[in-house]
């Protein structure tokens, strides 16, 4: 039953009778609407809303209506705010106060003026035309979505976000002036950026910069709780290299050189497709897969002590395997590389392989019979340092000429 005191909002707006039955009056006098609104063609006149609500209690949905401003909005959400897919250019007349999550994403906005002041949940202006964050909100209590726009920096956005960040696909060139503590992920690949100099103190779980312009790692935050992503940038070095809890992919950079590395990684360790001719400097113990593929490799010395998962170093220039780790839990995987290796990779799995890695083949392959000659790359400094009786097998295998002796 359509109470008389609220006859006079029914003729006034565009709100069907059985909407109107869910409006009331509190106690300061503002309609509340209480229960989920999805605004119709019906409710909007001349381009704009005519539905005279202040308050909604539940979600207030206003997407793909073609609409160019959001006056007459309600001032208040207890609910979740979509006005995505749209025509707007910026979010004059919007709510003030969303409890929820607020989806302003896929408009034409260039400008975030009329921002609400305050969203419970997640804000999302994705998709978008901005070029600058100026006007946005300065307190979130989700997730932060700014990826897929024109910015060039990142000045006027919230200082900590409690969920994730996205800021990739954009015209960054600088993470100076933004985000200081972000609590969930934190997304800036596929920009311009040159160097990390004010990304976030401190990331509580993924951090990733990939496919950018960056050089260096210096100005990564002090602290990253999840895995590290820098593949496809301009780095030669990993000086820098933050304090990571799990996984670090750096595939597709032009690297020479492991300075920098931490003494342990705490999962993967991605370095597929770089131009390493050394491992010098690599971390001494791996707890996942280490992964060195395509790369300018000629010897693995400098290699962990200790890998847990896999270890790949496929589509290198390896000759031998002097240097490997001692001890690798997963698969072993070194196919097209420069001398066929496969003796040396049984040698590897046996077990046989302790400390000294020539002596060891060399025992290894005397007790299972194996030729001698079958090794292309017997260094002369070891046979030179062998005792006689060891001398004396490589010359009786009539090797002399091969191993240069």
């Amino acid at each position: 039953m359509i109470l008389k005191k609220y006859k006079e909002f029914i003729n006034s707006s565009e709100l069907s009778i059985n909407e109107s039955e869910k409006i009331t009056i509190n106690e300061e006098g503002k309609r509340v609407y209480n229960g989920n609104l999805k605004i119709t063609k019906r409710h909007i006149v001349d381009g704009k809303l005519n539905i005279k609500i202040d308050i909604i209690i539940g979600n207030f949905i206003y997407k793909n209506k073609g609409l160019t401003s959001l006056e007459g909005c309600p001032a208040y959400i207890i609910g979740d705010f979509s006005c995505a897919t749209n025509l707007l250019p910026n979010l004059i007349g919007g709510p003030i106060k969303i409890s929820g999550n607020f989806d302003c994403s896929r408009n034409k906005l260039t400008s975030l003026e009329g921002c609400p002041k305050e969203v419970g949940g997640n804000f999302d202006c994705s998709n978008n035309e901005l070029t600058s964050l100026e006007g946005c909100l300065k307190e979130i209590g989700g997730n932060f979505l700014c990826y897929n726009n024109e910015l060039i920096s990142l000045e006027g956005c919230p200082k900590e976000v409690i969920g994730d960040v996205d800021c990739s696909r954009n015209n960054l060139v600088s993470l100076e002036g933004g985000f200081e503590k972000v609590n969930g992920n934190f997304e800036c690949s596929v920009n311009k950026l040159t160097s990390l100099e004010g990304c976030p103190v401190e990331v509580g779980e993924y951090f990733n910069c990939s496919v950018n312009q960056l050089t260096s790692l210096f100005g990564s935050p002090a602290k990253i709780g999840g895995i590290f992503n820098c593949i496809s940038n301009q780095l030669t070095s990993l000086e820098g290299y933050p304090k990571v809890s799990a996984d670090f992919y750096c595939r597709g950079n032009p690297l020479i050189s492991l300075k920098g590395c931490p003494k342990e990684i705490n999962g993967d360790f991605d370095l597929y497709n770089n131009k390493l001719t050394s491992l010098e400097g690599c971390p001494v113990k791996i707890r996942g897969n280490f992964i060195i593929g395509i790369s300018g490799l000629t010897s693995l010395v400098g290699s962990p002590k200790e890998v847990y998962g896999n270890f790949n170093c496929t589509y290198s220039k390896l000759t031998s395997l002097e240097g490997c780790p001692v001890k690798i839990r997963g698969n072993f995987d070194f196919d097209e590389n420069e001398n066929d290796i496969s003796i040396e990779i049984e040698f590897i799995k046996s077990g046989s392989y302790k400390e000294n890695y020539w002596m060891n083949l060399l025992n290894y392959m005397l007790k299972k019979r194996i030729d001698l000659e079958e090794i292309k790359t017997w260094p002369n400094s070891f046979i030179e340092t062998l005792p006689d009786k060891y001398k004396n097998i490589f010359k009786s295998a009539k090797s002399i000429n091969k191993f240069n002796l």
